[in-house]
């Protein structure tokens, strides 16, 4: 995995989370019946993730999950793409903290 400075890779990992978190989010629970959302999601995720690049797994993510649209901000997306070898490893290698990290963005954002 790619060496990356403490502060960066916090802020990699929040970035992260934030947008699984809105990924989440907009999935249509209604026409998807599963025992476990968490499962589901983190499912999808670990399915999603052999993918080349950040902007990739993205697509393929939305698509595994039945999203059609989300917002997402554009400069994160960039930066996430910029350290893509610890991105892609993070999501491959710790998907259960990065899904958790997300699930707990969920909550934040439900509040707001």
């Amino acid at each position: 995995m790619m060496l990356v400075d403490d502060k960066i890779e916090d802020d990699l990992e929040e970035k992260l989370a934030i947008i699984l978190a809105r990924i989440y989010l907009q999935i249509p629970w209604s026409k998807i019946s599963v025992k476990s959302a968490h499962k589901f999601f983190i499912d999808r995720i670990r399915a999603s993730a052999n993918a080349k690049n950040f902007k990739e797994f993205l697509d393929i993510l939305t698509r595994k999950v039945s999203v059609t649209f989300v917002k997402l901000d554009s400069e994160d997306i960039c930066l996430l793409e910029e350290y893509n070898e610890f991105t892609m490893g993070l999501i491959r290698k710790e998907s259960l903290y990065v899904t958790n990290y997300a699930l707990e963005k969920v909550d934040e954002l439900k509040k707001i």
